[in-house]
């Protein structure tokens, strides 16, 4: 399951919320806001903490974790590709 969610997560052209991965995984959101923390935890996702300024211009001001109820933005890292690909041989 940690797979396929860093997969999905991966795969996403559009941010994906933390319920629509769970739907797409048939589990809940809570399990998948627990897998994404071990996951990051593993090295395999980091989150992305880019904005300090200017949060009126940014695309994701709607999804910032200080603004949205701690949402959190997850992008993998080279290691988590590396699994990936490894998994895709």
């Amino acid at each position: 399951m940690l797979h396929r969610l860093l997969r999905q997560i991966a795969q996403g052209t559009h941010l994906q919320t933390t319920a629509a991965l769970a739907s797409t995984l048939d589990t809940t959101p809570e399990l998948v806001s627990q897998m994404a923390e071990q996951l990051a935890r593993q090295g395999y996702l980091s989150e992305n903490m880019q904005c300090a300024d200017g949060c009126e211009s940014c695309s994701l001001k709607s999804l910032c974790g200080a603004k949205n109820n701690g949402a959190r933005l997850w992008s993998v890292t080279e290691k988590g590709r590396q699994a990936i690909r490894r998994e895709s041989e």
